[in-house]
């Protein structure tokens, strides 16, 4: 007896499972319908980001992204703020920096101070380049010293791109960073911002035993 109970919850474990899986491949192919017809369906796509699933909410973020609706911003602003998830608050992060409405950028400024995920911070960081936060530039200076080597090099890239030489100084001490990548990284960007300290620093690299990181 005791064996049969215990085979029926199993197998209405597994049934419910299946159902659940199911509904989720249901609710992602009803977002890439939506996405391919362009439009939040009366806000019914917004509404997926609240979804019990992980992976509808971040389908649905990047539909979001996609559509390019200006409604949807402020629910994505508090998706990149307030989901548990790092995989949808990293996918937030993307879709915000589709746009590059001020709305977009302001989001991404105020969850950057507050996010403790390397991977977040990186597509914070990436999208606050794309989103052109050149007079902000300060807010990325303190991601220069941060533990993750990916979030340093991504910093050094950030404030590369935004075209911010007056950040030339503050890069130079990654040059002696224990990562190469880091290093390199702080290399390229440098060579682009034309400061007389950095060319000065670059030279030791002439000779450099990497023959990539002697072309930066």
């Amino acid at each position: 007896m005791r064996l049969c109970r215990s085979a029926l919850i199993t197998c209405l474990m597994i049934l419910a499972g299946c159902s659940s899986e199911s509904k989720v491949k249901e609710k992602i192919a009803q977002i890439r319908i939506w996405e391919d017809q362009g439009w939040t369906a009366n806000g019914r796509l917004t509404t997926y980001l609240s979804d019990k699933s992980e992976a509808v909410r971040e389908r649905a973020a990047l539909a979001l992204g996609r559509v390019n609706d200006t409604l949807a911003l402020d629910s994505l602003r508090r998706v990149l703020l307030d989901d548990p998830s790092p995989k949808v608050r990293g996918m937030a992060a993307f879709s915000l920096s589709s746009w590059t409405w001020k709305v977009g950028k302001a989001a991404l400024l105020e969850a950057l101070p507050n996010e403790n995920d390397s991977d977040v911070l990186i597509l914070i960081l990436q999208g606050l380049a794309r989103t052109y936060a050149r007079e902000e530039y300060e807010r990325f200076m303190p991601y220069l010293r941060h533990a993750d080597p990916r979030v340093r090099a991504q910093a050094t890239l950030t404030l590369d791109m935004i075209n911010r030489r007056e950040a030339a100084d503050s890069i130079v001490p990654l040059l002696n960073d224990p990562e190469k990548s880091v290093r390199d990284m702080a290399l390229l960007s440098l060579s682009r911002m034309n400061s007389e300290r950095a060319a000065k620093e670059g030279l030791r690299f002439i000779n450099d035993p990497d023959p990539t990181t002697r072309a930066l």
